[in-house]
């Protein structure tokens, strides 16, 4: 146990460092930069993290499960076979943002910042957590995500003053993240048996690609009811209202995360006890269920008691759009933390990827169309109360699927 905390802390660290130290920024920005270059950089960064969650093509678990369950050996043929899938999708994902680029009205006049959103995106899905989440090491990987964070908010304190600067952020926006990208690959290479492979081989990455099909089902249609929702408001949207809208997904996202990552660093353990003590596992399983929806319970109360005075402190000139947002997002706390231990820790641990991807699909398409329906009506608080329901309805579909194939299993058992 002792283990799985330090693990859960330590993954936590690195994406306080990867989200919640770029939090630190958006009240500079928001002095120094007009409603529309705030609004345009945040949409860049909602771009972004999307492209970052499909490149990575549920790989972070994939792979992570690979490594926990099959030990030292394998290692290198997974480690190639990942990061090759990834890096033909990032090749593939270089036209979407050329073409947002060229057709959104938010990018107009600062085209430059879609292909930053691709450049971010790409070496974000690069980072090998995986590789150190599954040998339950993460040490290097918060130390490096923390020093980035630093030097971030220090070059952009210094070098950005006002929307003239805007191509200097995002210089440094890009080199940042390139840079722990950099590091990480050299430093699980140095790790890796043998001689250190070639990272590219297109017909490896190409069957990871087939492979892990099914989480990446799964982790695309999540997101097209979770960082898309950003992207999808700015087709609609003018950049002040995108940037209200993504400074209160920010708080909130760098909140869910932390609680979203805990179930991650818990996941290579089930898989590990699955085979060796399935008692053991059901009591970790059930501990951490209750665990993470009660963190997820004190998040939401938390966020209605300090939603006013956050937003004032941080976005002065925005602070009663951004309380607003703060009172609906807040209810997604209990129903992420749900749905991520229900999907995470027992259906993928389970191997029912199929199942959980057929889940996922139903609940993204019905958010496709309430969303539209919902910006229409109400903007950006439409899509904030949109993202609400749908996670709500994928919590509820998640437990009740969780709760009769463990009824049918244990009827199964029985007879």
């Amino acid at each position: 146990m002792p283990v799985i905390i330090k693990n859960i802390l330590t993954l936590n660290a690195i994406y306080i460092a990867r989200l919640a130290l770029p939090l630190m920024l958006l009240p500079m920005l928001t002095r120094r930069l007009s409603p529309d270059g705030y609004g345009i950089y945040m949409y860049a960064m909602a771009v972004s993290m999307w492209l970052t969650v499909l490149i990575e093509y549920g790989f972070n678990v994939h792979s992570t499960r690979a490594i926990s369950a099959g030990g030292e050996s394998g290692r290198v043929t997974v480690v190639v076979g990942t990061q090759s899938a990834r890096l033909l999708l990032s090749l593939a994902a270089l036209p979407v943002c050329v073409l947002l680029g060229s057709l959104l009205k938010i990018f107009q006049g600062n085209e430059y910042w879609a292909f930053v959103a691709w450049l971010v995106g790409f070496a974000g899905a690069l980072v090998p957590v995986f590789y150190f989440q599954a040998k339950e090491a993460l040490r290097t990987v918060a130390i490096t995500e923390f020093i980035a964070g630093v030097f971030l908010l220090v070059l952009t304190y210094g070098l950005v003053r006002g929307d003239a600067d805007l191509p200097v952020l995002a210089l440094i926006v890009a080199s940042t993240r390139i840079g722990v990208t950099a590091y990480l690959t050299y430093a699980m290479l140095t790790d890796l048996p043998g001689r250190r492979p070639t990272l590219f081989d297109p017909t490896a990455g190409l069957r990871y690609l087939r492979d892990g099909f099914q989480l990446f089902l799964f982790q695309a249609v999540v997101s097209f009811y979770t960082s898309f929702n950003a992207v999808f408001l700015g087709f609609f949207r003018p950049p002040a209202e995108v940037g209200q809208y993504t400074s209160a997904e920010r708080l909130i996202r760098a909140a869910l995360t932390l609680m979203v990552q805990a179930s991650l660093a818990i996941f290579p353990r089930l898989t590990k006890l699955k085979s060796e003590d399935a008692a053991a596992m059901g009591r970790l399983r059930s501990i951490s269920l209750g665990a993470i929806f009660g963190v997820g319970c004190m998040g939401l109360a938390a966020t209605l008691l300090l939603s006013e005075p956050v937003s004032r402190l941080l976005f002065p000139a925005q602070a009663a759009h951004v309380a607003e947002l703060l009172n609906i997002l807040c209810f997604l706390f209990p129903a992420v933390a749900l749905s991520n231990v229900l999907g995470f820790l027992y259906m993928l641990v389970d191997r029912s990827d199929r199942l959980l991807s057929t889940i996922m699909m139903a609940v993204a398409a019905v958010n496709v169309v309430a969303a539209y329906q919902l910006i229409q009506a109400r903007g950006a608080i439409g899509m904030a109360i949109g993202w609400v329901a749908i996670e709500w309805l994928a919590a509820i579909a998640l437990t009740v699927t969780v709760y009769f194939t463990k009824s049918r299993r244990q009827g199964s058992t029985g007879d």
